[in-house]
């Protein structure tokens, strides 16, 4: 704080009071002509009492810096530097000397008496115990008739924007917060009165019009608003309901009736558990919807913080306006049954889908503890609940499924709706089973007993067999799943390798033959038995037996160290589809024409007139990182410069059987809602 800075200054000094009654406050800059009407105001209205103006000038360059100096009864303080209004008002404070302290802002009207009716009221002796009067206050620049006595926080404290504070209770606070710099420093001195152990009392009839001077300097610290409003909530959020239990005696609720803002006093008769009168306040509201969603989010934030007896206050005024927003009311009571047990909790659960019957895990909370949980994701099934959701997004699953666990989860729909992270959907499901539940798969319209079943206890001991092939846990339970769903009994290994055989077992002539990928398996053993001389490439072999009469090699298909024409025929038995895969076999980086390179190697491999024994998934989508799947389309692009001189197709039913098919059924097969993929067996012949 700086001294009255020129001559002038202590001339004003000398000619002010030795003992004034009451010190008027207040900061202003570049606003000559408002500060010389509040002046003149405060003139009249302190006429036949002892005071002084304390105003401090925030650097003014338009002759208010001037016009202050030659004011007698002014102690002028020119600022410096700018340091913001909280600063600003603190200088003041502390150079205030009377006992009674008035804080105004420079762009106010004064309601005749009301400095007078203030003094008077802070010098009751029923008003002992009151360390700020508090002047009501027009409400906005818009409804300058009407006066309010603000309150901040909820539960609501009342606090004064202007008043009157005793310069004892000033120093018991330590003057202002200097934290804040433009706003809520107002708010937070109300508070630090209260929690000083005195009152914050209204006024009554002591009104003060502020006409919200809107000018450069208002707008230039509009920004800091968001951040002192974060510092006051900070610093007083956890001690407003304490604070809240103090001010609002019956008395105090009383006198501040007339001057609450209907926003405020519906807070109030909404904390004080007066529900109906709080619901019928909100149409004196401008936006009464609009508020009614702001009030059920503190419900919400009441019940995050554990305090349900003062959500379940708010969400019963919620409840009763139902005419504002039925889906809102809804929704109230949901939050207000979750914040109950028992059958208390199902009436909430049931009110809640009277009024929003979309409120799906009411649907899923009425369900009878004693009753299977089964929950149908996608589409509808019968004796299932509906759930539509996006079956990808964790923090969801863990939303609808926090109170209890699935026994069943049904996933119905067309393909489109495993465009999520399928990985994602299956650790979701199994995270969300409970013991002995099962995940069902099958297309929207289906039976439930058409639907591919897998149980949670399968899908784990599945992916743990097959957990260190690939890089993530979660890749694993896709595999898991996949092998749950699978029929029992069914085995594409079944089909290959004897249609292999026979091809083979057909030939006029045996010669050189290279299996790729197929080593740890029985099938060289048995193209060796066929008369063939065998070598057995893989990336990876295993330790096993030595082979007696077959040729192992290490090596990856896509790139070998063989001459070219090394082969008479070469067997690719479900190896294609995973070459290139990511995340799976070690393999790191994807490679995305990967198979189509292992094609071009075999084809270089092959004698003219040699033929390759390929079979492979077919699908209509990849399943990765587990395989790809191919349809006719991207069958012709890897066969290309290959004479395709047999071809089959297989499809599996949901008895684990195997019957022909057609290229175009095999291709059109989407191994989510199947219970295996189809198989594509081929002959190809390298043209001579």
């Amino acid at each position: 704080m700086t001294s009255p800075a020129n001559a002038s200054s202590k001339a004003a000094a000398l000619s002010m009071p030795k003992k004034p009654r009451l010190s008027v406050v207040f900061a202003t800059r570049n606003r000559r002509q408002m500060v010389q009407e509040t002046i003149e105001a405060v003139r009249r209205e302190c006429a036949g009492m002892p005071y002084e103006i304390v105003i401090v000038d925030g650097l003014s360059t338009d002759g208010t810096s001037e016009y202050l100096a030659a004011q007698p009864d002014v102690a002028h303080i020119r600022e410096e530097r700018l340091e913001g209004c909280c600063r600003a008002f603190d200088k003041g404070f502390r150079a205030a000397r009377a006992e009674l302290v008035f804080w105004i802002n420079d762009d106010v009207a004064l309601s005749p008496g009301c400095l007078a009716r203030a003094v008077a009221f802070m010098d009751a002796p029923e008003n002992a115990d009151v360390g700020i009067g508090a002047l009501p206050l027009s409400t906005s620049a818009e409804r300058l008739d009407v006066f309010v006595f603000n309150c901040c926080g909820y539960p609501p404290v009342p606090y004064a924007d202007m008043g009157v504070i005793r310069r004892g209770t000033l120093k018991d606070v330590g003057y202002l917060t200097l934290d804040f710099k433009r706003f809520a420093w107002d708010p937070d001195l109300s508070l630090k009165v209260w929690a000083l152990g005195q009152r914050v009392a209204v006024v009554s009839g002591a009104e003060i019009t502020h006409f919200f001077f809107d000018d450069n300097m208002r707008q230039s610290n509009e920004h800091l608003r968001d951040e002192d409003t974060r510092l006051l909530e900070r610093r007083w959020d956890r001690r407003a309901p304490g604070l809240a239990q103090m001010a609002w005696t019956p008395e105090a609720v009383r006198q501040a009736a007339p001057y609450l803002h209907p926003q405020h006093k519906t807070q109030l008769l909404t904390w004080l558990g007066r529900t109906a009168a709080a619901a019928a306040v909100l149409d004196k509201l401008d936006d009464p919807a609009g508020y009614l969603e702001t009030l059920y989010h503190e419900g919400l934030r009441f019940q995050r913080q554990g305090d349900l007896a003062e959500a379940r206050k708010i969400y019963r005024v919620v409840e009763r306006r139902a005419d504002l927003n039925a889906g809102l009311c809804g929704w109230a009571h949901f939050k207000h049954g979750e914040s109950l047990s028992g059958g208390a909790a199902k009436r909430e659960f049931a009110r809640a889908l009277e009024r929003n019957p979309g409120i799906a895990k009411a649907r899923l909370r009425l369900v009878p503890e004693n009753a299977p949980l089964r929950v149908a994701l996608g589409g509808g099934l019968a004796g299932f609940e509906p759930l539509r959701f996006d079956l990808g997004n964790d923090d969801l699953w863990s939303y609808y499924f926090e109170a209890r666990k699935a026994d069943i989860i049904a996933v119905t729909g067309d393909a489109a709706l495993f465009d999520c992270p399928v990985t994602a959907l299956l650790s979701n499901a199994l995270r969300h089973l409970a013991p002995g539940g099962k995940l069902l798969v099958g297309p929207e319209g289906a039976r439930e007993d058409e639907l591919l079943a897998a149980t949670a206890e399968d899908m784990r001991r599945f992916a743990e067999t097959y957990r260190r092939e690939f890089a993530h846990w979660r890749d694993a339970l896709l595999v898991g799943w996949l092998l749950a769903k699978c029929p029992a009994g069914l085995n594409e290994r079944e089909v290959e390798w004897p249609w292999v055989l026979e091809q083979l077992a057909a030939r006029p002539d045996r010669g050189r033959l290279m299996d790729v990928g197929s080593y740890a398996t029985p099938l060289p053993g048995q193209l060796k038995d066929l008369g063939f001389t065998v070598t057995a490439l893989d990336i990876n072999p295993p330790d096993l037996p030595d082979a007696t009469g077959i040729k192992v090699a290490v090596g990856d298909i896509r790139g070998t160290a063989f001459p070219a024409e090394s082969f008479d025929v070469i067997t690719c038995v479900s190896t294609l589809e995973h070459i290139g895969v990511a995340q799976r076999y070690g393999q790191a980086e994807a490679e995305p024409g990967g198979d189509a390179r292992a094609m071009a190697e075999l084809r270089r491999l092959l004698r003219p007139g040699g033929v390759a024994v390929v079979t492979v998934p077919c699908g209509a989508r990849d399943v990765l990182p587990v395989n790809k799947c191919y349809d006719e389309t991207r069958l012709g692009l890897l066969f290309a410069g290959f004479e395709v001189t047999a071809a089959e197709f297989r499809l599996p039913d949901a008895r684990g059987v195997w019957r022909a098919a057609t290229a175009k059924e095999a291709g059109g097969l989407d191994w989510w809602l199947s219970p295996w993929y189809a198989l594509g067996l081929f002959v190809l012949k390298k043209a001579v």
